[in-house]
């Protein structure tokens, strides 16, 4: 019954794949919960997780479990930075990697996967709490949703994303 914000969402993207491997829904911002909550994310049977929310999926290959990546490419986000993430990637061995300061274009793939949910996402929410830039956005009075039906949303599009193929995937000399 009370409006309390966005839901912030963290996703892991293999580079190679671009399966989206983990997700994170919550409302801790630049937080190492959230942060922490992506790494349970990665460990959880996504079956069982999915299920918690209503969503059954048969393959289990279309959201893999039980991996530990060796390598995250980070941006310089106070989480990111933090001597607690640092400290996780030691722990796990897995190697941290800052990009530069505003080259969100090494971290496209993450980006991109965003984008490709809000454009997904967007047309659903219209007149629902849809936040637009705009001086006339009516998001707080209109959200009817709540973060059960958010991570329902998400979840939804996680699935749909990991089932899409790229049939002509660039691959440099050392992917071959």
């Amino acid at each position: 019954n009370q409006t309390v914000g966005r839901p912030i969402v963290y996703f892991m993207v293999d580079v190679y794949s671009r399966i989206i491997l983990a997700a994170s829904i919550a409302f801790d911002n630049n937080s190492i919960v959230g942060l922490t909550n992506l790494f349970l994310n990665l460990s959880d049977n996504k079956q069982d997780y999915c299920n918690r929310f209503g969503i059954n999926f048969d393959n289990p290959a279309l959201w893999p479990s039980n991996i530990i990546p060796k390598k995250v490419r980070v941006d310089h986000g106070a989480e990111f930075k933090g001597k607690e993430f640092e400290r996780i990637c030691n722990e796990l061995n897995i190697e941290r990697i800052l990009v530069p300061v505003a080259t969100g274009s090494m971290k496209g793939i993450v980006e991109q996967s965003f984008h490709q949910m809000h454009m997904k996402q967007n047309v659903h929410l219209e007149n629902y709490g849809l936040i637009e830039k705009r001086h006339d956005s009516k998001h707080h009075t209109e959200s009817t949703l709540n973060i059960y039906q958010y991570t329902q949303m998400v979840i939804t599009f996680v699935l749909t994303h990991n089932q899409q193929c790229l049939t002509n995937y660039p691959l440099t000399k050392d992917m071959i």
